[in-house]
């Protein structure tokens, strides 16, 4: 089990965030994997990860609540640990755009997902490693410098 930390303003509603050893778990935080997939409403699966067949995999909410729990995971101590311990990030493909919000690409290592096959592609929890965490913080800060 990780640390589970406290949201911030900024994640909200969106966002929880549970910090591993050598990875983090992104949660959406509207989204239970609980549910049978036949009691949810559209206005839950709208905020919950959601895997395509092609592998991509889009992030609830706009790319600035996801930067914040980003921001809030490469803060904690698990991580600076992983730094001096002389971890490397993976920045090459850790995400694209579409209006404000960030799709990953599934298949590349590093991003882990959970039943997404219960609910065709919803999902409320992807596990990031740290490697692609790192990648992950520098391409959202690239995006929101764009952005202003």
């Amino acid at each position: 089990m990780g640390a589970l930390l406290e949201p911030t303003e900024a994640m909200l509603p969106w966002w929880g965030v549970e910090v591993r050893r050598e990875s983090v778990y992104l949660v959406a935080r509207g989204y239970s994997d609980a549910m049978p997939p036949e009691e949810r409403t559209d206005e839950e699966r709208a905020m919950a990860w959601y895997l395509d067949e092609d592998g991509l995999l889009t992030a609830p909410g706009p790319a600035d609540a996801l930067a914040a729990a980003v921001e809030q995971a490469v803060q904690h101590p698990s991580y600076a640990r992983w730094v001096f311990k002389g971890g490397q990030p993976v920045v090459a493909g850790s995400a694209n755009f579409v209006g404000d919000r960030a799709v990953l690409n599934a298949a590349a290592s590093g991003y882990i997902v959970y039943g997404a096959v219960r609910d065709g592609g919803f999902l409320g929890v992807v596990e990031v490693t740290f490697e692609r965490l790192a990648g992950l913080h520098e391409t959202l800060a690239l995006f929101s410098e764009m952005e202003d």
